[in-house]
């Protein structure tokens, strides 16, 4: 399981109004749901000295991690899978592995390819949310179930995106062919979730370090993102 770095004091502060509104519920099932929820859990590990969130969060998310629930996200897209980035994290805060294995059910949709090579559920015409959406589901359910199928898929997606080369920077996709901010963050924070969840030899599908990983991160990166120390 991804360890949360440590913040400041300012950041925790932040963190903690943040909480007090978002990640209460899961309905509808998306990835600004999902994010807020999986951030009152990482928020708890790294400054547990408040109520422990993980019951209530087991409550509200209760309905949605049947076997019903599955069936309705068979078809979805990774803007909803990626609204369980929580689901790993919260077994191991309740112990009850169901929530992790939930998750590794919508990697399995990952593991199935289209005649293109990519992914099922990763739209075609290279939408950058998928970098972080495939990130939160695959390395997720990687760092949960050690199962390396996962990692590989997610290193060799990572591996085929990338931003515009004259600029550095991530269109919404091809049908949407201009600049984003909120897509460049998707970006960033997908390679981010990515090299807290990847082990080494898992960078790109290169038998490397999460170094290369950074490195790649960078390269398909505005030169205003400041350098990941260690990786030159």
């Amino acid at each position: 399981m991804p360890e949360p770095l440590a913040a400041d004091p300012k950041s925790l502060a932040l963190a903690r109004v943040l909480a007090r509104e978002y990640g209460h519920e899961l309905a509808a099932v998306n990835y600004v749901r999902g994010v807020a929820i999986g951030g009152r859990l990482r928020l708890h590990r790294l400054a547990p000295d408040g109520v422990d969130p993980a019951p209530a969060i087991a409550e509200a998310v209760a309905a949605h991690v049947t076997p019903e629930a599955f069936d309705s996200l068979r078809d979805a897209d990774g803007s909803v899978h990626a609204g369980y980035v929580w689901a790993g994290e919260l077994s191991v805060a309740t112990g009850d592995g169901r929530y992790a294995a939930f998750l590794a059910r919508i990697a399995d949709l990952y593991l199935e390819r289209r005649a293109d090579g990519l992914p099922r559920p990763v739209d075609a015409d290279a939408r950058v949310e998928d970098v972080f959406c495939a990130s939160a589901v695959l390395g997720h359910a990687y760092a949960a179930s050690g199962v390396a199928r996962y990692a590989e898929v997610l290193a060799e997606l990572l591996a085929h995106v990338h931003a515009q080369p004259d600029t550095g920077l991530w269109w919404h996709c091809g049908a949407s062919p201009f600049y984003w901010g909120r897509g460049n963050a998707f970006a960033a924070l997908g390679f981010a979730e990515a090299l807290s969840c990847l082990p080494a030899g898992f960078a790109g599908g290169e038998p490397s370090s999460r170094r290369s990983t950074a490195r790649t991160s960078r390269r398909w990166s505005h030169a205003s993102i400041h350098p990941v120390p260690g990786t030159r």
